[in-house]
């Protein structure tokens, strides 16, 4: 029996949500996918305590394990300088992942929690921005598929 990771792909928008879509999404509009759970990864094939790059309709994602054994999966891109994710590591002491280039940090939800750069008046303004976070897709694991 293999276990599946899956993925539920939601490239459904209107013209005032384009931009706040990620580069990932707005690549997938040009596909014909219902709104549906997706298997992207076998669990099996997975590293829980490494981010995993996956590659889903030409679209790069990560994926890794948090502290809770959620599977986390998100856009393969740091907003800082567009460096991947996949090539960072998991602080399993703050439960986040952790960008390799300049250590930004983000939660399993996809908002960034530290930019070790900058004092903490603004960070506390920057990891507000939107513009900080990195796109989190819903996953669940299923059996038999």
């Amino acid at each position: 029996m293999r276990i599946q990771l899956f993925l539920l792909l939601n490239i459904v928008c209107t013209k005032h949500q384009v931009s706040s879509l990620s580069v990932n999404q707005r690549a997938l509009e040009s596909y014909t996918i219902p709104k549906t759970w997706v298997p992207i990864a076998s669990v099996d094939e997975l590293d829980p305590n490494r981010p995993s790059p996956i590659k889903f309709l030409n679209q790069k994602y990560v994926t890794y394990q948090d502290n809770n054994d959620h599977w986390v999966v998100m856009d393969d891109v740091c907003p800082h300088r567009l460096a991947p994710l996949s090539e960072g590591r998991i602080d399993r002491d703050k439960n986040v992942i952790q960008c390799s280039y300049h250590g930004w940090e983000f939660g399993s939800d996809g908002t960034c929690s530290c930019i070790p750069q900058v004092t903490s008046d603004v960070q506390e303004k920057a990891i507000k921005n939107t513009q900080s976070q990195v796109y989190s897709y819903p996953t669940a694991v299923e059996r038999n598929v």
